[in-house]
Parts: structure tokens; sequence; C-alpha cells
């Protein structure tokens, strides 16, 4: 659960010798991971914007796992498109299996 105080700032320029100008801020505090959050925006910042930023962080996990993080996608070099759809169903299951293990890890009270 994200704690956020009210933190969100008017619109501020950031940046010191070419700064932008017109962006938002917001501060939070994420009580189970201990993290400190600052989100600098082009869009005027609520609690909305953090439930926004969350989703994103997932997605952006997701791709460094397929891409240089995990599977190693970008370093393939098939040129059979049947080959290649077979590693990508192979890979959706692997996932689906990490991320039901991980569920599994987390409702068992073993997540730090």
């Amino acid at each position: 659960m994200v704690q956020v105080n009210n933190d969100c700032t008017p619109a501020v320029s950031v940046g010191k010798t070419k700064p932008y100008a017109n962006v938002y801020l917001a501060f939070a505090h994420d009580q189970q991971s201990g993290e400190h959050w600052v989100i600098v925006s082009d869009e005027a910042t609520t609690l909305q914007t953090f439930a926004q930023h969350r989703l994103r962080f997932c997605v952006e996990e997701s791709f460094l796992d397929l891409k240089s993080n995990g599977f190693n996608l970008e370093a393939l070099r098939f040129r059979d498109k049947f080959a290649l759809s077979q590693l990508c169903g192979v890979i959706a299951l692997t996932m689906l299996f990490l991320i039901l293990q991980g569920v599994q890890f987390v409702a068992s009270g073993k997540r730090r």
C-alpha cells in the first residue's frame, strides 16, 4: 500500500542548466517495500497517478524479463514464424507458472 501525504506540488521547473518547465512532483512511501517514490509528470498528479505508475512498473518489469533480464529474446535471430510462435507460447506458459509461484510465495508470508 502506498502512503501518500498529499505531497503533490503545483507546476514547477526541474533541472539546473536546461530546466523542464511546468512539471508536477508527487511524493509517496510504499509501506510494503519500504521504498520512497518520487514521480515527475507533465500532468497534475493525484492519487490516481500512483496507481497508474504502479501498473506501468509491472509492465516495464515484464518487458525486462522478456528482453535482456530473463528470456533474452532480443538475442534470438529466428527466421521461422512457426518456431517463434511456439517459443512465445512456451514463454507465456513459463511466465504464468512463475507468476503463480510468486503469488503463492507472497500468500504464504515468505516475502520480506
